[in-house]
Formats: C-alpha cells, structure tokens, sequence
C-alpha cells in the first residue's frame, strides 16, 4: 500500500510491518495526524481538501495539484492580488510535495499525488505542530537551537534545486537523520493503532532497522534556490500577515520590503548580491534576521485546519490591528514610515504581536523608556542618504532600535531583555545584543536629558563580536549607522546609550555605513496593560 493508495479512513487497517518508503511515509502521516492535529482539525483539512480536490478517472483517490493549491491560497487575497498566488505556486507546491514526502524530502520520486493524508504531513511541518513531543517541550536550550535548525533546513530542502541523484557509499546518522526521527516517532507512539496490543499477523516487527531503509539524505545542502523563484515565495509569505488593500501604494511599498528581504538573504561575504541562495545564506539570515517568518508561512496553511478567522484591519491578526490601527489618525506619527508591509517586515524579527497598545513618547520620555526598561520600546528613524550599498548615490533608508523590557518586570513579551539595532531599508539587516540584560544595572545607560536635546547613541556588541551603533546628533536632524568587527575581552559585550564620542576614540574599519538625514522619526513605547 502506497501513500498515494491509503485515505484517512483506512487508518484501523494499518497493523501491517514498515517494508518501503511508501509505508513509512503513511505510518508516519498516520502518527503525525494523531500527535499533530485534533479531530475538529483533521475534520476541517478534509472538508478543505475535499473543495480543491481532483477526481477523476484514472486516480483511485482524490488529490491536489498545483492548480489545487492556487485555488485554495487565492481565497486569501483580494482578487486583484491573485498573481501573488500565481508567481509563487510552483515553488509552494513544490515545498508541499517535498515535505509531504517525509522523511524523504529529497527522494528524486516524492509522493505522486498530494492525497489528503500526503498534505497533512505537509501540513503539520509548515504549521510546526509537535511531532516529536518529548524534545519539542524540552526545556533544554540546546535541543530547542537543534530543532529550529532541523525546520530551517527542511524548509531550505523542500524548495531548493536538486542537481543531482544524491548516492552514499557510507551513510552516517547526519545522512539518516529524518529517516531515524521517523522511525523513533513510531516505536514510541504506543497509542497508535499499529502498536495495539492485538497480534499484527506478521512475524517480522513493525519497524525495521533504519539500514534496511533507504537513506533520507538529510545532510544533502548543497543545492540552491533561485533568487527570482524565492521572491515569489517571499512576497506571499509577507503578505499573508495583512489584510491587503489593493491599492497602488500598498503593492509598491510591499515589493519594496520584499526586495529589502531578499537582497538580505542573498547577499554574500563580499557585499555582492547574489542570483541564487545557498543554504548557508539561508541558514543565517533566517537565523539573525527573519526568525520570526515561519509565522507569516503557517499563516498561509492555518485556514487548511482552522476555521478562517475574522479578518481585522490592518491586520489579519486581532492583537496587531489594536496594535497599529491608532496610526493612520494620529497626526503626529506621519504613516508614511508606519505603513502595513512595514510593520509587517518588522515582524520578521520582532514578536509584536505579543503587545497591545502603543504610546508615542517625547525624547525625554524615550530616555526614560531606554534607562528603566520597565516597558519596552522602539525608535525608527527613516531619511535620504548614502550607505555601503548605494555608495555615492543618495537612496531612501530606514534604520531603528529596540529595546526589550527586563524580565523582572512582568512586561507581556517572550524577548525580555533583547536588545536590537536594525536596517530595514535599502537593505533588511538585524543586529541583536549579546546576552539580553537581566538588570538595569547590567547596562551602561547614560542616557541623560541634555543628550536627548542634541543627539544620543545606540551601541551593541552581538554574540559575533560585531560593533554596531546608531548615532543621531545635530539636534536630531542628521544620524548614522555603522557595523565592524570587534576584539573585545571576555565580558566586555554591553549596550550602551550615551553621549557621542569622538572619532578619534577608537580607529576601527567600517564593514557597514550609512549616513543620512533624518525626515521622520518615531518613538514608541508599549506599556503593559493589567486589564488584557
């Protein structure tokens, strides 16, 4: 029996021992429907699935193409947005295949047909539900850094090029290791109906020796993903976390951030912007720059097992429209810099979606935001000037920091502490702080109110020993950025908002540059809110 031969409803029926690839990919989209989805999600992927499905003739059992899933991602979008959809499904459905595949993501044959039970492995990947409990609710730091590597590397996988069949002469665990998660997901799922305790019929176990299995090929990185392919992928992704108004201004601003993105993750060692993504690019700037992406892709695949939410401007999500719709009335915060795909790029790395209510704050209260740190908050600073990238010719950039509140003070937010200084125009870059604070005093916060009149400074050292800093000075009309490499001594890593200093403190050779003039500034505060 083959995935694409079995239905949800066959699953009493599956006492049978694991002897392919195929019936490996079924038990485990069997246990993951069991560990992964209640019943009233499973119910809802049927139903779903049912509505875009293809039946004909020469297929035992309904399934989806890649029409199928352009049809189903276009009831998400206005109708004037659906070449959104359009660009982005052969890359998208290619990704559910492949994943739908697991653990053979890479099998130069992944499933043929996308059967429900063949989407739903997909489905509970993209959406990143538990599939192996007992390490995704460990508390071990360690564990969790190896599982999101494990989901930023299926991903890279599902999408990327494959140049060659992949062949291993010595396979090591690296090579099996999805091979071997699967098959300990299943000796360990006792309430699954293969491991009854009825006898199975068969002599042999159930699950055999991952070396009578072909390789998964899990260690198999060395393909790319083409930069055009990946900007579709990437503007839907983006858009999936508003509610888009259609408007021209909006899809600009919207393929402006996207490119900003894009140029992040393709960017080389060399400054050079690249035509296509390694794994290594794709790696860290997910990592450092884009953590929280995987929201906006689950968004995407939420409405397959969820019923669809209630749409809320300008935000499909309740918390962020309470959070950023006061903006558009406030005359003080121009939108001009505020705008949805904006907030939206700034999700990427930030879990806004966790506050509730903003403030705008005067320089002096921003000082006294940065020094307390009770609450947390955020300054962004946009102009016309020239960076490392634009060289000598004068381009729109928008820079900013963060600061989050101290975990001492109950503030609503899962970063306490972190601190970051951030690009997100011409070029998306994020640069966090070494060692979130744990006290006030961890920090050398100098902030005073004689400095906020006539300019202050933002400096960090991240966990790379990278100095970077934020000065705004001349009475607040001009700032500048700039990122080096650091050798500083064994704790010395610090933030500090202060006074400038000269530039004859410190020799150092700029890797990143930019200086502008500042049009728009915003400081935000979120304070907690007792009531919520």
């Amino acid at each position: 029996m083959s995935v694409e031969n079995s239905t949800l409803e066959e699953r009493t029926s599956s006492s049978y021992p694991v002897r392919t690839k195929d019936e490996l990919r079924l038990k485990f989209s069997q246990a993951v429907a069991a560990r992964g989805l209640d019943a009233g999600e499973q119910q809802t992927l049927e139903t779903t699935f049912e509505q875009y499905a293809i039946k004909d003739h020469d297929q035992a059992i309904p399934y989806w193409s890649e029409t199928s899933l352009s049809r189903f991602l276009r009831q998400q979008l206005p109708p004037d947005l659906a070449y959104h959809v359009v660009d982005a499904a052969p890359i998208l459905y290619r990704s559910v295949l492949r994943l739908a595949s697991y653990p053979y993501v890479l099998d130069p044959e992944p499933v043929q047909l996308l059967t429900v039970d063949a989407l739903l492995t997909a489905v509970v990947i993209l959406c990143r539900r538990p599939l192996w409990p007992s390490r995704d609710q460990s508390v071990s730091g360690f564990w969790l850094d190896t599982l999101e590597r494990k989901r930023r590397r299926l991903l890279f996988q599902s999408v990327m090029n494959i140049f060659t069949t992949i062949q291993y002469n010595t396979r090591t665990d690296k090579d099996d290791e999805d091979l071997n998660d699967a098959l300990d997901l299943l000796h360990e799922d006792r309430n699954s109906v293969w491991n009854a305790d009825a006898p199975n019929g068969f002599d042999k176990a159930l699950f055999p020796a991952a070396e009578s299995l072909p390789s998964s090929n899990s260690s198999e990185l060395s393909g790319t993903i083409p930069k055009d392919e990946f900007r579709s992928w990437l503007r839907l992704v983006l858009s999936s976390r508003l509610v888009p108004v259609g408007d021209v201004r909006w899809r600009c601003e919207l393929e402006a951030v996207t490119d900003s993105i894009l140029d992040c993750f393709c960017e080389s060692n060399t400054g050079q912007v690249e035509d296509e993504i390694s794994w290594r690019a794709f790696d860290k700037t997910i990592m450092n720059a884009t953590p929280l992406l995987h929201i906006s892709l689950a968004n995407l695949f939420e409405p397959l097992i969820r019923q669809p939410r209630v749409a809320s401007s300008p935000f499909s999500i309740p918390v962020l429209s309470r959070l950023f719709s006061p903006f558009a009335r406030n005359k003080t915060l121009p939108p001009q810099e505020l705008t949805h795909p904006i907030l939206c790029q700034i999700a990427t790395f930030l879990p806004i979606v966790d506050v509730r209510e903003h403030v705008t704050l005067s320089r002096t209260e921003f000082v006294e935001y940065a020094n307390e740190r009770i609450y947390p908050g955020l300054m962004l600073l946009s102009g016309l000037g020239i960076t490392s990238q634009s060289s000598d010719t004068i381009s729109h950039v928008i820079y900013g920091a963060f600061f989050g509140a101290l975990p001492d003070t109950g503030a609503p937010f899962d970063r306490a502490g972190q601190v970051c200084i951030f690009q997100l125009a011409p070029v998306h870059r994020v640069f966090v702080a070494a060692r979130a604070p744990r006290t006030p005093d961890a920090l050398d916060l100098t902030f005073s109110k004689e400095v906020a009149r006539r300019g202050f400074k933002v400096e960090l050292v991240t966990d790379k020993s990278e100095m970077v800093e934020l000065i705004i000075e001349d009475g607040m009309k001009n700032a500048s950025f700039a990122q080096w490499t650091s050798h500083q001594d064994e704790g010395s890593d610090r933030t500090l908002i202060g006074e400038n200093r000269s530039e004859d403190e410190d020799m150092k050779l700029n890797e990143l540059f930019g200086d502008f003039r500042i049009e728009d500034m915003k400081l935000l505060g979120f304070p907690r809110q007792e009531s919520l």
